[in-house]
């Protein structure tokens, strides 16, 4: 940046930019300074090789950038593991939009919906929404990658995306329950992207491409849109009660494997007594 700078400031008397964020420098896994000398050096046409741009891009907005940056193969290794999270998350969502056209195919939400998991899907998109602007806006890329990983992990494929299967699988075509959670895949789909553009630059543009099937050599890119605005509705706090409830089953499943010998849990039956206040 000082190539830019010293010559503004002495033409101009102002510097070139408005905001300046800096990193500190880049040294390898064992806090050591990279040299050729040492050969601890990582030649970034071969990081790009075998990775490519995306995956480094990923690996960079994990990182505290005010401090010195450690760099190693390995790191690269486990950017591209959380990557195909990320992808394969994004595949299930296209794969299961095949057949939806948001322009005919578009559920309206109605008061009946409000205490589905479709519309808690919704408040978990709105809360990752708010999260990852408010980090944009105050450059902690570390945030949004946590945000966007543990929302692909733990609240989609974890969560969300088992609970639906049935019904994407099961249900006839066009049955308004499989349409209200098309819409929403869509939704989450779209403003997933959008999130995700400036740092998969180019899987977020070719996966938004996909997603509203853009003719091939079309002019429109997921770089020429905004981020996306969160609705700011209040979520629906009896699913933090379900979520508990939730984790207590799972935790009494895992001890039946142990205990009574059950594989799978889909073999085992839940009963469960809850205070009907609590949802």
């Amino acid at each position: 940046f000082q190539l830019s700078l010293l010559p503004a400031l002495g033409s101009q008397g102002e510097p070139p930019f408005k905001t300046l964020l800096t990193h500190g420098f880049i040294v390898d896994a064992q806090g050591r300074k990279m040299s050729k000398s040492l050969g601890n050096t990582i030649n970034v046409e071969d990081l790009l090789k075998k990775y490519g741009a995306d995956i480094c891009r990923w690996w960079v907005a994990s990182l505290n950038f005010t401090n010195d940056i450690k760099a190693d193969w390995s790191f690269f290794q486990h950017a591209s593991e959380e990557y195909r999270k990320i992808r394969n998350t994004i595949r299930f969502l296209l794969g299961n939009l095949a057949d939806y056209d948001p322009k005919t195919d578009r559920y309206q939400f109605s008061d009946a919906d409000q205490h589905s998991i479709d519309a808690w899907a919704n408040d978990q998109l709105d809360l990752l929404i708010i999260q990852v602007r408010e980090a944009y806006e105050t450059y902690h890329f570390r945030r949004i990658r946590d945000s966007i990983f543990n929302f692909c992990n733990d609240t989609l494929s974890s969560v969300y995306m088992a609970a639906i299967k049935d019904r994407l699988y099961c249900e006839a075509l066009d049955s308004p329950k499989r349409r209200r959670t098309q819409t929403v895949l869509f939704d989450i789909a779209d403003n997933l992207l959008r999130l995700l553009a400036p740092i998969l630059v180019h899987t977020a543009d070719e996966a938004y491409s996909k997603l509203h099937k853009l003719p091939e050599g079309s002019d429109q890119s997921i770089h020429l849109t905004a981020l996306p605005q969160s609705r700011e509705k209040k979520p629906d706090t009896s699913w933090e009660n379900v979520m508990d409830l939730r984790s207590t089953a799972l935790k009494a499943l895992e001890n039946a494997r142990s205990d009574d010998g059950i594989s799978n849990p889909l073999d085992a039956g839940i009963i469960a007594v809850v205070d009907a206040s609590t949802f």
